[in-house]
């Protein structure tokens, strides 16, 4: 199978992080996605900060992410504080992941 995952780098929009914190055996990244040029639907692939990570979904722009113990390991996403800027980038191939 082919990977659908296509990104190539270059910073859309900007978030901000509203909340990073444990829910069950992960935990839970709220971003304001306000400032993102495009509509994103809970259920898409978009990189936070180069990381990329599957929307659970979208309130009002409001973001809600599960980040994996491994993903906070092998990255600095559990480092990030409420009202933290990060950098959004769309997967291209988009159409594959909505229905």
């Amino acid at each position: 199978m082919a990977n659908k995952i296509l990104y190539y780098g270059i910073i859309e929009g900007q978030g901000r992080v509203i909340s990073l914190g444990a829910e069950g055996e992960f935990e839970t990244l709220i971003l304001d996605s306000s400032g993102f040029p495009e509509e994103i639907r809970g259920g898409e692939e978009i990189a936070v900060n180069g990381v990329c990570l599957t929307i659970q979904s979208n309130q009002n722009n409001l973001l809600t992410f599960n980040l994996w113990p491994s993903t906070l390991e092998k990255t600095n996403l559990g480092q990030l504080t409420p009202g933290t800027a990060v950098n959004l980038e769309r997967n291209r191939n988009r159409d594959f992941y909505i229905k």
